[in-house]
Order: structure tokens, then sequence, then C-alpha cells
């Protein structure tokens, strides 16, 4: 039998497809946790930064749209940390940027939290008149404070990509060595059919 659809290279093809869709499948599945863990809330009416992570802060800064330093506070050494109320000073933490009280509640802000060992600061953007009193305003919505720990999740167990990742890779594996096994004989054969057309021609 020729290796078209319906032979070896075609059953291969299929089976191949198949691996490809469950990888994407775990692919998309490494995407739905894309929450980012800070989010922002009034403690004694004043705006607090929380935030989730399994490390230790470096630094937590607000910013104004432009990027202008409205408040800055740096631990020496990295402290733990899941509350930071802006304009504050958290135990561990020294000013470098001291608070300028003049925000509008329209003005968008963003509030960053550098942790040990991450390069990109963990960000939330928010304004003071979206916060409301025992919730959370977080990736763009107002959360309950169970739901914020809930729908963020905790990002000190295992993630979903990290679970995955071995899966992942075994599947590639499998593709790989399913298409080297179909197209090595694949083109030995095409190889043969040619020599035979061109001795029949002869």
């Amino acid at each position: 039998m020729s290796p078209g659809l319906g032979g070896p290279l075609g059953r291969s093809s299929r089976a191949a497809l198949a691996v490809g869709v469950l990888i994407l499948a775990a692919v998309g599945l490494t995407g739905c946790s894309s929450l980012e863990p800070i989010g922002v809330s009034l403690r004694d009416g004043k705006p607090a930064v929380e935030i989730i992570v399994c490390g230790r802060i470096e630094s937590v800064t607000l910013t104004d749209n432009t990027a202008n330093v409205l408040w800055r506070v740096r631990a020496a050494p990295t402290v733990e940390g899941t509350e930071f109320v802006i304009g504050g000073v958290p135990p561990g933490f020294v000013t470098e940027v001291a608070y300028r009280g003049t925000i509008q509640p329209d003005d968008l802000l963003i509030a960053q939290v550098v942790v040990a060992g991450d390069r990109t600061p963990v960000s939330a953007r928010f304004r003071t008149q979206d916060l409301v009193k025992d919730e959370v305003w977080s990736n763009g919505r107002l959360y309950s404070s169970d739901e914020f720990v809930r729908d963020i999740g905790h990002p000190c167990g295992p993630s979903v990509a990290s679970t995955l990742e071995p899966i992942i890779v075994a599947c590639l594996a499998v593709v790989a060595a399913m298409v080297a096994s179909v197209m090595l004989p694949y083109r030995a054969f095409r190889a043969w059919q040619r020599r035979s057309l061109s001795h029949g021609r002869r």
C-alpha cells in the first residue's frame, strides 16, 4: 500500500494531529491562570496594596500613569508581607519617596511590588474612586477578600504550567519519534519508487 492517507503515513499523521491537539489544550490551560496576584483595597479609608506571593518583598511603589513616583518604600533586607498601606512605612521598610498626597479620585495610579528574585514587578492599575471598603480591586474588577485569594490562586503550590510541563515535553517527544519512524521509511520508499520508475523507462 502506498503511504497515503490510509497508509502508515496517514495513520501516523492523524495520531500526531491528535497529540498536537492535546498539547495545544495543555498550553491553553497554562494560560488560564494569568491574573496578577496583586490588588488594592481600603484600610481605614486609605488605599492599601494587597499581594499574594510566595516570596519576600523588596519594594512597593506607587506611580501615576506617566511613571512619576508618588511613593516608594524599600525593605532592607527583604521582608515577607501581604498588605501595605500607601503612604505608610511598613515594619522592616524605609521610605525612599515620601507620599505625595495630591491624588484625585479619577487619577489612574499604578501600584508595583518587586519580589526578591523576580525581574518584573507585579503591578495593579486602579483609581481611588474604584475602591470599596472590604473589597479588593484587582485585574480590572472588584473581589471580596475570599474571592481574591481563591481566584488568584496560591502561588506557593505547583502551578498548572509546572504540572503540565513534563506532559507537554513527553508529547512532543512522542510526536518527534512518530514523525521520524514514518518519514525515514517513507523517504526510502520514495527513493526506491523513483529508481524503479527510472529503470522502467529504460
